[in-house]
């Protein structure tokens, strides 16, 4: 194969990449890497599963099944936005602080803004297309699910000085 020519399937390894990010590892990259089979300490499979994930074919491949699922479940963006907002609504009537704070981090997970260890992402190069999957709707949904939980919140407590 000279340079010229692309590849356009993945291969072994990469789709058991895959089914495994997609199945038992649950969006985890390093673990879907292991569970594929690919070698290396702990550093080198969180590396090779962030090559995975952003590689086209594997990409293309993992928002495929994901489509196809979304597809057969009927359970879209907007109707998990709508339900999580209701229970974030629900739970914030009933005064439950706990399941307001998760609500809005499900929120958060679900438009892509939170990392899947709970870190605020703040690295644009990587979330552009998330981001650019967005409406302006489901973006004031999260800023006023957020601006409610801060209403909620106990002020901050004072110091002696």
């Amino acid at each position: 194969m000279d340079r010229t020519t692309r590849k356009t399937a993945l291969t072994l390894k990469q789709q058991r990449f895959v089914d495994a990010y997609l199945g038992d590892a649950h969006g985890n990259a390093t673990l879907a890497a292991r569970e594929a089979g690919y070698q290396g300490n702990d550093v080198t499979l969180q590396a090779t599963g962030s090559d995975l994930v952003y590689h086209p074919l594997v990409s293309s491949e993992i928002e495929r099944q994901k489509a196809a699922l979304r597809r057969k479940t009927g359970v879209t963006r907007e109707w998990l936005t709508e339900r999580t907002q209701q229970l974030i609504n629900d739970a914030a009537a009933d005064g439950a602080h706990g399941p307001v704070t998760k609500g809005l981090e499900l929120l958060a997970k679900l438009h892509g803004l939170l990392e899947t260890k709970g870190k605020l992402d703040i690295s644009v190069a990587h979330r552009v297309e998330a981001l650019d999957g967005l409406d302006v709707e489901e973006l004031r949904v999260i800023v006023a699910a957020y601006r409610e939980s801060q209403k909620m919140l106990p002020a901050p407590a004072q110091g002696d000085g």
